[in-house]
Protein backbone atom coordinates (compact mmCIF):
# COMPACT_ATOMS: atom_id res chain seq x y z
CA UNK A 1 0.00 0.00 0.00
CA UNK A 2 1.18 3.39 -0.89
CA UNK A 3 1.36 6.04 1.77
CA UNK A 4 -0.17 9.62 1.49
CA UNK A 5 0.77 10.88 -2.28
CA UNK A 6 0.50 14.92 -1.99
CA UNK A 7 3.21 17.55 -1.90
CA UNK A 8 3.08 18.29 1.01
CA UNK A 9 3.74 15.34 2.56
CA UNK A 10 6.22 15.04 -0.48
CA UNK A 11 8.43 18.57 0.14
CA UNK A 12 10.49 19.40 2.50
CA UNK A 13 8.85 21.70 4.76
CA UNK A 14 10.30 25.03 3.30
CA UNK A 15 9.40 24.19 -0.42
CA UNK A 16 5.96 22.80 0.68
CA UNK A 17 5.99 26.53 2.71
CA UNK A 18 7.29 28.57 -0.28
CA UNK A 19 4.35 27.12 -2.87
CA UNK A 20 1.75 27.73 -0.77
CA UNK A 21 2.76 31.20 -0.16
CA UNK A 22 3.18 31.87 -3.57
CA UNK A 23 -0.45 30.73 -4.05
CA UNK A 24 -1.51 32.23 -1.29
CA UNK A 25 -0.32 35.56 -3.23
CA UNK A 26 -2.25 35.18 -6.33
CA UNK A 27 -5.59 34.86 -4.37
CA UNK A 28 -5.47 37.71 -2.52
CA UNK A 29 -7.11 36.73 0.01
CA UNK A 30 -9.98 34.72 -1.35
CA UNK A 31 -10.68 31.77 -1.87
CA UNK A 32 -9.76 30.91 -5.61
CA UNK A 33 -13.19 28.58 -5.70
CA UNK A 34 -16.02 30.11 -3.94
CA UNK A 35 -14.34 33.35 -3.87
CA UNK A 36 -15.17 34.06 0.42
CA UNK A 37 -12.71 36.66 1.70
CA UNK A 38 -10.83 34.49 4.47
CA UNK A 39 -7.69 35.19 6.14
CA UNK A 40 -7.11 31.56 6.32
CA UNK A 41 -6.51 29.54 2.90
CA UNK A 42 -5.51 26.19 2.41
CA UNK A 43 -3.16 25.60 -0.73
CA UNK A 44 -4.90 22.48 -2.76
CA UNK A 45 -3.04 20.93 -5.31
CA UNK A 46 -4.79 20.49 -9.04
CA UNK A 47 -3.41 17.77 -10.87
CA UNK A 48 -4.59 16.42 -14.31
CA UNK A 49 -4.24 13.39 -15.39
CA UNK A 50 -3.23 10.98 -18.99
CA UNK A 51 -4.98 7.52 -18.25
CA UNK A 52 -3.26 6.11 -21.46
CA UNK A 53 0.59 6.83 -20.54
CA UNK A 54 -0.27 7.04 -16.84
CA UNK A 55 0.87 9.82 -16.22
CA UNK A 56 0.17 12.39 -13.24
CA UNK A 57 0.84 16.25 -14.16
CA UNK A 58 0.81 19.04 -11.53
CA UNK A 59 -1.37 21.78 -12.95
CA UNK A 60 -0.76 24.66 -10.19
CA UNK A 61 -1.63 25.20 -6.61
CA UNK A 62 -4.32 27.44 -5.83
CA UNK A 63 -5.40 28.84 -2.16
CA UNK A 64 -8.84 27.71 -1.12
CA UNK A 65 -10.97 28.23 1.89
CA UNK A 66 -11.48 25.38 4.80
CA UNK A 67 -14.91 24.94 3.89
CA UNK A 68 -13.93 23.97 -0.31
CA UNK A 69 -10.38 21.56 0.76
CA UNK A 70 -13.20 19.70 2.70
CA UNK A 71 -14.93 18.81 -0.13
Amino acid sequence: MYGPSNLRSLLPRKTWGFLRLEAKKKANGKCMICGKKTTRLEGHERWSYDEQNGVQKLEEIISICHDCHSV
